[in-house]
């Protein structure tokens, strides 16, 4: 049977937009996952009886893809031509010197055991390959704090798989609504973002960064299950991603997942309110089951529709 603490680069695929940062400015590689398509994700409208009351369009995404998937069709065309405005994770991450400047503040420290000690001695053998292919040297890497470690050697395997933060929906999405002169805000900062793995017990750190090692060898078979899950919109499939490996943790999926999506609620609640129709886009693990984001504003009183 398959180790369940894999598919954990695929669950972080799902959560974190800031994985991949600098994937962009990589040259662009052959993608080794099959990209389905043409895809129909996930996507709600949310609307209320209050008078004078707006809309929220929900989409879950992929926070980076290959070069080509089809994810774009007649539905969301309409969704985003009825949005004033486009809402994602966060913003700014255009701007590479600030961003590495915020994961340098909060992901190095002095005084840190070497990372290798930070891992199961069954590890070392992942730890090895996957730390080989970063460019930072070894006494780099061990300066940095456990969680900072683990998203680098993360981002590093999501480009080795041809995966590119520069095709991922967020970037394609803010691309549009930028060519119709339409705003683009965030429902968190670049550093509420890294603060959320920053504030991380080191244990739970190390749980994130020894998952991601035993993922090494199964990455490309779970990048190739997350982007046809995704591509059918089979939210269920998603829902599965978001129960097992490091979201067993208690306090990995209270950080990750589930408070955010209750502020995120609050937040699309106060939009539709507002009387704002806007396009919120956010990973596809925070839209899946009982406690994704349309289920959430349907509690709420809101009436949210799956249109696709």
């Amino acid at each position: 049977m398959r180790n369940r603490t894999a598919m954990t680069l695929y669950r972080l695929f799902l959560l974190i937009p800031l994985l991949l940062i600098g994937a962009c400015s990589q040259a662009e590689r052959e993608a080794l996952v099959t990209i389905p398509g043409p895809g129909k994700p996930a996507l709600w409208k949310v609307t209320s009886d209050k008078p004078g009351s707006g809309t929220a369009y929900i989409f879950g995404t992929v926070h980076a893809l290959p070069p080509g998937t089809d994810w774009q069709g007649p539905v969301l065309d309409k969704a985003i031509a009825d949005s004033h405005s486009l809402i994602t994770e966060v913003t700014g991450l255009d701007d590479k010197n600030a961003t590495a400047a915020i994961f340098t503040q909060m992901g190095i420290s002095k005084g840190l055991p070497a990372l290798d000690k930070r891992i199961a001695a069954d590890l070392l053998d992942e730890f090895e390959l996957a730390t080989g292919k970063i460019a930072a040297p070894a006494h780099a890497m061990n300066t940095m704090e456990t969680w900072a470690a683990a998203l680098t050697i993360a981002r590093s395997m999501g480009g080795d798989l041809g995966l590119n933060s520069a095709f991922g929906v967020e970037a394609v999405l803010a691309q549009r609504f930028r060519a119709m002169d339409r705003p683009h805000g965030g429902l968190e900062t670049i550093t509420q973002q890294f603060g959320y793995f920053d504030s991380l017990p080191e244990a739970e750190q190390r749980i994130m960064l020894s998952a991601i090692l035993r993922d090494y060898n199964d990455a490309r078979a779970d990048m190739q299950l997350l982007l046809d899950r995704w591509m059918r919109g089979d939210t269920d499939g998603l829902l599965e991603s978001t129960q097992e490996g490091i979201m067993a943790s208690p306090k990995l999926r209270a950080v990750l997942l589930d408070n955010r999506n209750r502020r995120w609620a609050d937040q699309a609640a106060a939009m539709i309110d507002s009387g704002r129709k806007v396009f919120i886009a956010v990973g596809a693990a925070h839209v899946a089951g009982k406690d994704g984001l349309p289920a959430l504003l349907a509690t709420k009183g809101y009436r949210a529709e799956r249109i696709q």
